[in-house]
């Protein structure tokens, strides 16, 4: 038997990491662009009913003052943050998948699930901060500066039609979307 430093001992049992989450060894089938998309419009779908409770909280709390074409702005604020404060549990829920499973509901329903380039799973700044808050800011900051909202967002939807199906919030979270089967 040889010293040499990389000889093969015979006696060394055989060791392998078996966690699925850490084999980048080979590729993952991506998600096809329809299927993606279908699980975007079922996350926005869920949030429907809770968009129209929230418009109803609002009626309710505002009453009269909703008529009263003097308060426009104080019923457009009145209206949004009715909705907003009623969608905002299930987008945190939302936010809570992605960290932990690399799924949303719509993602979960249509058997996709987003990872790192590496295929190791997405944690929440990867998951949630790069690929949802980043673009959520330029977007939100962009219309207010101009416009140019719509231009991000446009770009970021065609971006899927490149050859690796990565959008612009995937490319800045250097995360794909791969399908489970």
């Amino acid at each position: 038997m040889s010293n040499a430093p990389n000889a093969l001992d015979p006696f060394t049992p055989p060791a392998a990491n078996l966690d699925p989450r850490h084999s980048a060894s080979y590729d993952l089938p991506l998600a096809t662009r329809g299927s993606r998309f279908v699980a975007a419009l079922l996350d926005g779908l869920v949030m429907v009913p809770l968009f129209i409770v929230g418009c109803v909280v609002a009626y309710l709390f505002m009453g009269n003052s909703l008529a009263d074409t003097s308060q426009s702005t104080g019923r457009a604020v009145g209206m949004i943050t009715g909705m907003y404060v009623c969608v905002l549990p299930i987008v945190i829920y939302q936010w809570y998948l992605v960290a932990k499973r690399g799924q949303t509901l719509g993602k979960k329903w249509m058997r996709i699930q987003i990872v790192k380039m590496d295929n190791s799973p997405v944690n929440f700044v990867s998951g949630v901060v790069l690929r949802s808050w980043v673009l959520g800011l330029v977007l939100g900051l962009s219309n207010f500066t101009g416009g140019i909202g719509g231009l991000v967002g446009l770009i970021d939807s065609l971006a899927i039609f490149a050859s690796d199906r990565r959008t612009l919030h995937d490319r800045i979270a250097g995360t794909k979307v791969i399908s489970l089967g």
